[in-house]
């Protein structure tokens, strides 16, 4: 979080894109450390990394959402897409078994009805 010139308190955007004057690369880290918290972040890259095939990447960002809230059902799901997409069905079971643990109520999403 950076200082605006108006003195409030507020996560990257525009102005600090453009004062950075070209370093692409400081952006994209601060933007990173930002963002490293949000579970819904990590899970709808993880959402566009299965779209793309790319299984492992996907499992990874669901590692990222789980960390952030071990009981987000959305992350366990994701998770278990991708090992599925991995032909690897004993750990998508697992997935969707830890699933289930953190939230009963959600079968139907992990069933697909």
């Amino acid at each position: 979080m950076k200082s605006h010139p108006s003195g409030q308190v507020k996560p990257l955007d525009d102005y600090d894109f453009m004062t950075m004057r070209g370093n692409i690369n400081n952006f994209v880290l601060q933007a990173t450390n930002e963002l490293r918290d949000y579970k819904e972040v990590w899970t709808n890259r993880a959402q566009a990394h299965i779209r793309l095939g790319k299984y492992q990447e996907a499992i990874g960002d669901c590692d990222w959402a789980q960390r952030c809230d071990e009981n987000y059902v959305k992350a366990y799901v994701l998770e278990g897409k991708a090992y599925m997409g991995l032909k690897q069905f004993d750990k998508a079971i697992a997935s969707y078994r830890k699933a289930l643990k953190a939230d009963k109520s959600k079968g139907a999403l992990i069933s697909g009805k």
